[in-house]
Order: structure tokens, then sequence, then C-alpha cells
């Protein structure tokens, strides 16, 4: 099927995009050299629900494959697709608050656009002075809002008020068959779809699955209500801060009893993540131990607190020195974006480096710490020594601190008694590093996985290669992959494919590691990913068969400057 023969059944006035276009490179862009060569046919930037259902009935009535981008976030590449359709929706970026906004209400309502960000939504909150609240929405303000809520979703505050997902009031989304369905928090269905699908369980079953079960599995979000939550301080007043540590002989006891500090009972409204990062060409010592974290509450609150703490003396000095009290908003337009500039760099699609990455959920017993901690110290050792002359060679273990506070049967996520949720990150330049990081990365995999709850948990939200892609595939003790990863048992995952019949019969969301349909018994080994039976190997297949874009990103930012999605509006600097 050609270009040509596409384009003459689009809906008119559709914005549709073809390589060799800028808008075309703009949509495409990947933030993985991995997945530079992963394009679609076409990319079509949606502006009104009409243009999804467009999109819509066009994937289904030419068989193509429909990826859904918001952000491009996807740790495993699953924004692009290879000769399908992407629907772009940033054109959908529209955020405001349902009625009347109550300054001392706790009920308040923020409505977004399916394509929106999180910097879309905090730079509402700034710009309409918003300073007592806060949405419950990701470190990073280029992160898509939907895909995050619909993923579980962790934020700076989740230990105050849940996960993202929690916050759910209301979505409203396009199913496979182009119908409008609107499921709210109680359950109850609206929409424009067959008589018969109006029962209370399928939307009770609609609501749940959406509740962290994953983008790119039932329709295509083209609005979503969430909750505003009120701060603790009547002011809006928080305290931020961040630290860092060399590596030193207490430095793993220090760490060890941070993280097994008994959160709940001491200090519930505090959050602190932690990054262990080893980039031995660029810097003095073999690695770094660095330290963010936020309290919802006053500066003398918080270092009352920590002074009762049974926290290490440094950690408390530490904690206290570094402590910034700020407003809500200040801290959404500055601090925040501060905090993590770093991993926004990671992903700007002008980085063009390889990465890999594995996702892992952790409780925090003894037993467990003691293991997750000297494997990060090993992991950090072992990299040091082999690529220390590797330019741009990196290394990160990323502990993100969670436990949310809502039922555990109210949503499709089952590892709500995780603590921390933890990734490993590589980074690299040289493609003849390719085979040595392929060969790290499942090393470091075997390192943390035996430690994860249930030695198998992982978090949709970051989602993981090593699970379905067989060159990185590792052998673990359980047999069925992501399905357990992420949904952990088959009665889960039978309800989760339950909605799936439902909604999306003929599996036109054919999300990588989603729930497909048919599945023939729980557990069947997962499908490969798009990339092919080997990682590198859809790199030179797509050049030797000259379907290599003719204007690709680099010539966009030639022509254009630095002007990608993620960095050429306001909303993506700290909503400045």
């Amino acid at each position: 099927m050609t270009d040509v023969e596409i384009s003459k059944t689009l809906v008119h006035g559709l914005k549709t995009y073809f390589p060799g276009l800028p808008d075309y490179a703009r949509s495409v862009c990947a933030l993985n050299e991995l997945d530079r060569y992963k394009t679609p046919v076409c990319a079509i930037k949606a502006a009104t629900t009409e243009n999804v259902r467009a999109a819509v009935w066009l994937a289904k009535n030419w068989r193509m494959k429909l990826t859904v981008k918001t952000s491009g976030h996807s740790y495993a590449g699953f924004s692009n697709n290879l000769d399908g359709i992407l629907l772009d929706m940033s054109g959908m970026t529209k955020v405001s608050i349902q009625g009347h906004f109550n300054p001392n209400s706790d009920d308040n309502i923020m409505i977004l656009q399916g394509g929106a960000l999180w910097g879309d939504a905090y730079k509402y909150l700034i710009d309409h002075n918003h300073n007592r609240h806060i949405v419950i929405g990701g470190r990073c303000s280029s992160v898509g809002a939907s895909g995050f809520i619909l993923g579980v979703g962790l934020s700076p505050f989740t230990r105050s008020y849940g996960m993202g997902m929690d916050q759910l009031k209301e979505v409203t989304m396009i199913t496979a068959e182009g119908y409008q369905v609107k499921v709210n928090d109680n359950g109850e269905l609206s929409g424009d779809f067959p008589a018969e699908r109006f029962s209370p369980d399928n939307g009770k079953d609609l609501l749940w699955a959406l509740r962290g079960g994953g983008g790119g599995n039932f329709g295509i979000v083209i609005e979503m209500k969430i909750k505003v939550r009120k701060l603790n301080d009547a002011a809006g007043k928080v305290v931020a801060g961040k630290f860092a540590l060399a590596p030193g002989d207490e430095l793993n006891e220090v760490v060890k009893s941070l993280y097994l500090f008994p959160w709940s009972s001491q200090l519930p409204e505090l959050n602190v993540d932690t990054m262990w990062i080893c980039e031995p060409y660029t810097t003095r010592v073999p690695f770094v131990t660095k330290f963010t974290f936020y309290y919802n509450g006053t500066f003398d609150n918080f270092k009352a607190k920590i002074r009762d703490s049974t926290f290490d003396t440094r950690l408390k000095n530490l904690f206290i020195e570094r402590a910034v009290e700020e407003n809500i908003t200040q801290f959404l337009r500055e601090r925040l974006p501060e905090h993590w500039a770093e991993e926004e760099r990671r992903y700007c699609p002008v980085n063009k480096t390889y990465k890999l990455h594995s996702s892992f959920i952790f409780r925090n017993d003894e037993q467990t710490i003691s293991a997750v901690t000297l494997a990060i110290k090993r992991c950090l050792e072992k990299f040091n020594k082999k690529f220390s002359l590797e330019t741009a060679a990196l290394f990160d273990v990323t502990m993100i601190h969670g436990s949310g506070r809502a039922s555990v049967d109210k949503t499709a996520f089952p590892w709500r008694e995780g603590v921390y949720f933890g990734y490993i990150y590589l980074q690299w330049v040289d493609e003849s590093l390719n085979r040595a990081m392929v060969a790290f990365y499942k090393e470091s995999i075997k390192e943390f996985y035996p430690h994860s709850i249930d030695k198998k948990a992982a978090f949709i939200n970051f989602t993981d290669r090593s699970l379905t892609h067989r060159e990185l595939k590792v052998e673990r003790d359980y047999q069925h992959g992501w399905y357990e990863a992420y949904y952990k048992d088959k009665d889960n995952w039978k309800r989760l494919l339950k909605v799936k019949k439902l909604w999306d019969p003929h599996n036109l969301f054919d999300f990588e590691q989603g729930i497909k349909e048919p599945v023939e018994g729980y557990g069947e080994e997962a499908e490969q990913d798009e990339l092919g039976p080997m990682l590198f190997a859809d790199i030179r297949q797509r050049w030797e068969s000259d379907k290599v874009p003719t204007y690709t990103f680099d010539d966009l930012v030639r022509d254009e400057g630095h002007s990608c999605p993620k960095c050429s509006a306001p909303r993506y600097r700290g909503a400045r």
C-alpha cells in the first residue's frame, strides 16, 4: 500500500504527515537510538475527537497498526511503530477546572485532554495562582498525563495522596470500534455504544482496568478528570531539597538505614528518591549517590520531625541543611524541573544515545534492602571497571519512593506493597559497545530481579524490553514474562482480558506489552517486540531496504534549531 493510496482515504482536514516533511520528523522523533528507524507510514496529528475517530477508522479499514503517542516517554520505545499509523496527540493539550475553583476545598476537579503533559497541568496551576493545591503528576513535566495515570503514576506527593491512578474521577475514550465511552469513578457508563454494554459490572470493570492496567489497551483517551489535592499547609508551603554523597565505607550503611526507615509511622509525608550514577569517563569518583526529597508541609514541621526521627545523624543534618521551603507554584516552576533536569536531558532526541532499561519493585524489609544495596554496589563497581574509558557510557540505578494510600481491590495494579520502584538505566554512544552493553544489562537484571516482590514484580510505567525481546531475555524463576511481571497472577490477567474483549475485540490497540486477545492459555510465550529477533538487526534491515526517512530529526534541528516536542515549548522548561 502506497502513501498515495492511504492519503486518498483521509478525512477532509485531517493533519497527516508523511516521511520527508518536517512535521513528520517532529512527530516520530525517537528518544533512543535503538528506535531511530522504527518509523510509521504516516503520522496523524489529532486536534479533535473526530480526528481520533478518523485515525481509528483508517487503521481498522487498512488493517494497519495504530500507535498513540503523547510524550513518547516509553522506556522500551513503544511510542512509535514500524510501517503503521502514528496518532500524535500533541494537538489536544487543553487543561481546565470543572466549574468554579474553591480554594478551601479538596474536591476540585481538573480536566485534561488526552494529549496533555504534566507541564500543561502545572502551568495551569501556576498561571491561575492556585497556590494551595497540587495534582498528583510526574516528576518530569514532559511526561504525558494519560499514560502516567493509566500505568499507575508515581508523584513526589504519592505518599501523601496515593498514586496517579487513585486520583482518577472520569475517563472519556474512543474505542477500537469508534464509539465514545465515558466512565466515572462510580463505574457509571455513558456514550454512543450498543445498549447491551450498559451494565454496572462493565462500568466497574472498565474503571478498575483503567486504573493501573496500562496504556494502549482499551481505547484512546480523549479526556480525563482528576482530583486536585489540597496541601497540608494552609498557605501552600512545601519543602524540597537535594544532596549527593560520594562512595565511602559508611555510604552503604547510611543508605541502607534510609531504605529501612519506618516511613508510615514516623514521616508519612516525606518522599525521598535516590539515584546511583556511574559515569566513569566524566567524573572523578567511581559513582555518586544523589538524593532528592519532598515534604508536604512547612520547614518548621519538617525540621522538627527530622530531629525526632530515627534517621542516621549525618542524614538528619543533610536533610535540614539542604531543605528549601517554597510555595507549591514556585516549586512546580523552579525546584521540580531543576531536580529532574538531568533526566529530561537524557530523553531529549538531541541526546543521540543508545539506552536500555529494566524495572523492579521492592519491599523495604531487612533482607530485601541488604541484598539490593549490595547488588547496586557490585553493579556500579563492575561498570566502572569495564567502561572507564568509554565516552558517555553511563549506568544508573534509580529508586523512586512510593507506597500509596488507596484500597488494593479498586485498581488493576497488583503491587501496592511496593515501597521502592527501581530501574536500571544504561546509556552509550559508540555502536561497537552494543554487545558489551547488552551483556552487562543482562548481568545487572540477574542481580536485581530475585529481590523484586515475588521475584517478578516490574512497573508498567517503566516498560521493560527484557521481558519480551529474545536477545535481552534473562532466565528467571517465573515463566510468563510481562504477564506476571506487570499483572502478577492469572485472576488479575483474566479480568483484564475480559475488559479487553469487550472494548477492543479484534485487538486493534496491539500494544507490545499489553493485554492480548485472543490469548490461548494464560502465560503463553510473549510475542517478540517490533525490533525483530535481534535487537540491532532492524537498523541494518531498514537501511538496506531503503526505508530510511528522507528528512530526519537531525535535518529538523539543522533547519529550525532545537525544536523537538519536548523542548520547544515553555511547558517543558518548568512551565516558565
